[in-house]
């Protein structure tokens, strides 16, 4: 039975979870997955065990249902390979430092605008801490963080009768989702 993002296409040059996570759900949704895999190693996460017969079983999990491409995005040949799969498809999925896409020559402005960009990082796209690496873990951690300090802010303001401010005044951060940015 088809799904309702049946005939939708989408690349998956992610690494780690994220954008595969993402690229993953699409799929589950009907859509068809293209996974865009280093030439000789694979994704990273056929690494990952437990193994049977030589197989990650992580992988069968979390790689199923896509197809593979092999192409170095580094080199001119990956990166015309990579124009050429772009142009059949809808959507995106990446999650490199924000930037890589664009030093290869394959950001958003570079490929059809029609595509689909989605872009997970742990800090978002522009800001001061854009550049930094981050892998879903440090998220986590980075909300848990900012939901402690948003509660000891709310119990001061409500202590000080301030509503949702704190007792220099200031509102509290926003959302710890802010670092997804598409």
């Amino acid at each position: 039975m088809p799904g309702p993002l049946d005939g939708l296409r989408v690349i998956d040059v992610g690494t780690r979870i994220g954008a595969p996570f993402c690229a993953g759900l699409l799929g589950e949704w009907g859509a068809e997955v293209v996974k865009v895999e280093q030439p000789r190693t694979g994704d990273f996460m056929r690494t990952i065990g437990p193994f049977v017969d030589g197989y990650s079983l992580f992988w069968a999990v979390e790689g199923r249902g896509r197809k593979s491409a092999t192409c170095d995005l580094r080199t001119p040949e990956g990166q015309d390979l990579f124009r050429r799969l772009t142009a059949t498809a809808d959507v995106v999925c990446e999650n490199f430092r924000p930037g890589t896409m664009e030093a290869w020559g394959l950001g958003p402005d570079a490929l059809d605008p029609r595509l689909v960009f989605v872009r997970i990082s742990a800090f978002g796209q522009d800001g001061p801490y854009a550049a930094r690496p981050g892998l879903e873990a440090l998220q986590r951690h980075r909300a848990r963080q900012l939901h402690g300090l948003v509660l000891r802010r709310q119990a001061r303001a409500a202590d000080a009768g301030q509503g949702n401010r704190d007792d220099q005044g200031s509102q509290a951060p926003h959302s710890p989702l802010s670092g997804v940015s598409c």
